[in-house]
């Protein structure tokens, strides 16, 4: 069986539909945990169409400041954002 290769911009293809996929299937829940978020786009997509109360969370904090000042400022939805260093936490069994 061959595997075909993925072309470079292959999400930016899929995002539009992904992001509809998403909300349909979160759009009961008031609030959304957001994992993972990187540039906060789907954070921004939940917020704005289905007025749900997104909370992101990832390690880096890029794009962090500019998605809080340009989601404060409209009135649909709310947006948070979380930087944090997730570390493994090994315990014992004995």
């Amino acid at each position: 069986m061959a595997v075909e290769k993925l072309t470079d911009n292959f999400y930016e293809k899929i995002k539009p539909r992904l992001y509809q996929r998403v909300g349909r299937e979160l759009r009961l829940a008031y609030r959304v945990l957001d994992l993972g978020c990187g540039t906060c786009e789907l954070a921004e997509f939940l917020s704005e169409t289905y007025r749900q109360k997104v909370t992101g969370v990832d390690i880096s904090a890029n794009g962090f400041s500019k998605k809080r000042k340009a989601l404060k400022k409209k009135a649909d939805g709310f947006a948070a954002f979380v930087k944090t260093q997730l570390s493994l936490v090994s315990s014992k069994i004995k």
